[in-house]
């Protein structure tokens, strides 16, 4: 084992000194951003996307569908892709090709528990809120965060080609 302290730099110095991480359940997460968003201005509408509208080779707006299956257009100043991997932009050739890096071809399975017996120490290296990431080898490894009171993520990664090999579920 080794411990990895969390660190920055001091704005008066440039020494690096201890810091400190949080982490955030995503939903609550999104949730924030998005009535953050609401509150200074944007609209929300629950729809799918469906193409860019280009004047000019330049993007100014999205057609989509409603929830009621009618195609709309909406025209905008900035389009800004937040689909995540769905990469609504990139996948439809806009925003040029898309590359896929190393960790394309791996699996992760994850979950989050309730009550996970944390590290009980005062010393840094053992305090409870501390993220412990496991390796086995290159490209397998195993993460444990603790994201609230309580609730603890916990996953793992494998390249796709092991799990499939092993016969792996993700049961």
């Amino acid at each position: 084992p080794f411990w990895v302290e969390v660190q920055k730099r001091c704005p008066e110095t440039n020494a690096l000194i201890p810091t400190s991480t949080w982490s955030i359940t995503r939903s609550t997460f999104d949730d924030v951003l998005l009535k953050g968003a609401r509150e200074r201005g944007a609209e929300y509408m629950a729809c799918e996307a469906v193409s860019p509208i280009q004047e000019d080779g330049r993007i100014v707006g999205l057609q989509i569908r409603t929830d009621g299956g009618a195609l709309e257009n909406l025209h905008c100043d900035v389009l800004v892709d937040c689909s995540g991997q769905a990469t609504v932009l990139a996948n439809r050739g806009f925003t040029g090709p898309k590359v896929k890096g190393s960790f394309a071809n791996q699996i992760a399975i994850y979950s989050q528990l309730n009550g996970v017996i944390l590290d009980p120490g005062t010393e840094p290296s053992l305090a409870p809120g501390n993220t412990l990431i496991f390796y086995k080898a290159k490209d397998h490894w195993a993460w444990l965060i603790p994201v609230t009171d309580g609730k603890t993520s916990l996953g793992i990664v494998s390249p796709a080609s092991y799990f499939k090999e092993k016969r792996m579920t993700k049961e």
